[in-house]
């Protein structure tokens, strides 16, 4: 595992609300997205006088897919990995050190940093975690039959692994700064794409869990989520740890075995009591991106950033996605059903538009490669 601190970034003394904040990326390397991460959430928030330590947690190898209905390739048009598939710990650092502005780099000194960075690559067969039939038996999507159950339960548990590993350089970057405590963990699945540089709310850290209010499939969406410091290692250790020991807890709180991740997530909330909030795009705007080949094969192809289509259909055609107003609690009901084709949303917060701009100018993931969310 490699880290590395840096001196800050924007104001000298921070500010009066200056937060504090681990970012943990976690996921498959293959398909890590960097540039809008850097650019659109680190450098902002330096700039801000927060403080950021970037925790990266990935699997090596290529890219896996928990939805057995993405395509790897058809035609010329191929679902690709990413531009850090093959590199090492030392190019990752190297590469996001570079994407860093310059001022970012200079004067460098850990002891008074205000960003520090810290990355773990794990071995492509490293899944620590057993598949359980009992719980695998309740996931949707059952029509796939039972293997393509279990082979999805052991993804998503290898990425929550991660989480669990995040906090443990959590602990460790808060040691190595006389304990001084962050007030928030942000949680980034590694291909979550920020649409616009955001400042993270220094509220959040008193506020539980924070997540986007659309695209939550019954329960609390997954991909990216904020949870204040106080309640985050029962929520990033008991996504895995949990996963095996709730069965009966759930049960006598009244709670339905999950079938899915983010009804898993609403539900070990509720069992550990962390208050629950959603925010719209404007307050917490990430969207999931693949990475797109167009000419496969030839000779100076190049490799597309495109938008999940669920998420892009989403943030597109569902008003909920937009809605200035906040709310406390996890979603219950289904999503309504959108379609390419469908109205586009009209609801509208601060920075709105030129978000839409940019998720359009992104395109959606080909139907013939991703066919469903």
């Amino acid at each position: 595992m490699l880290q590395r601190g840096m001196s800050s970034v924007g104001p000298r003394t921070p500010p009066p609300n200056a937060l504090s904040c681990a970012v943990c990326v976690v996921g498959q390397l293959a398909r890590l997205e960097l540039e809008s991460k850097v650019q659109h959430v680190v450098e902002p928030n330096l700039r801000a006088g927060h403080t950021i330590a970037l925790l990266m947690v990935l699997s090596q190898g290529k890219s896996k897919y928990v939805n057995g209905r993405t395509s790897g390739r058809t035609g010329k048009v191929l679902l690709a990995d990413g531009p850090f598939a093959l590199l090492d710990e030392r190019q990752l650092q190297a590469s996001i050190w570079s994407k860093l502005g310059s001022s970012s780099r200079s004067n460098a000194s850990a002891s008074t940093s205000r960003f520090s960075l810290r990355i773990s690559l794990e071995a492509e067969t490293n899944r620590r975690y057993p598949a359980d039939l009992v719980w695998a038996q309740h996931l949707n999507k059952a029509h796939r039959g039972i293997n393509a159950s279990l082979v999805r339960q052991q993804l998503h548990i290898l990425q929550w692994s991660h989480l669990r590993t995040c906090m443990f350089l959590v602990d460790a970057e808060e040691q190595s700064k006389a304990g001084k405590r962050f007030g928030l963990v942000l949680k980034l699945r590694e291909d979550s794409f920020a649409l616009q540089p955001w400042l993270i709310p220094s509220s959040w850290a008193q506020r539980g869990l924070t997540s986007l209010r659309c695209m939550h499939w019954g329960g609390v969406m997954d991909s990216t989520f904020a949870v204040g410091r106080r309640w985050a290692w029962a929520i990033m250790e008991g996504l895995s740890a949990d996963w095996y020991i709730s069965h009966y807890a759930l049960s006598e709180a009244g709670l339905a075995i999950p079938h899915n991740p983010e009804s898993w997530i609403a539900g070990l909330a509720k069992l550990k009591n962390v208050p629950l909030q959603t925010k719209a795009l404007c307050k917490l705007p990430f969207v999931s991106v693949r990475f797109v080949d167009y000419n496969a094969g030839a000779e100076n192809t190049k490799i597309s950033v495109v938008v999940k289509r669920r998420h892009y259909q989403a943030a597109r055609h569902d008003d909920s996605c937009w809605s200035a107003r906040d709310s406390s609690g996890a979603m219950t009901v289904a999503p309504i059903q959108l379609y390419s084709g469908g109205p586009i949303a009209k609801s509208k917060c601060a920075g709105s538009e030129s978000m839409r701009t940019t998720l359009e100018s992104l395109k959606i993931c080909p139907k013939q490669l991703c066919r469903a969310r």
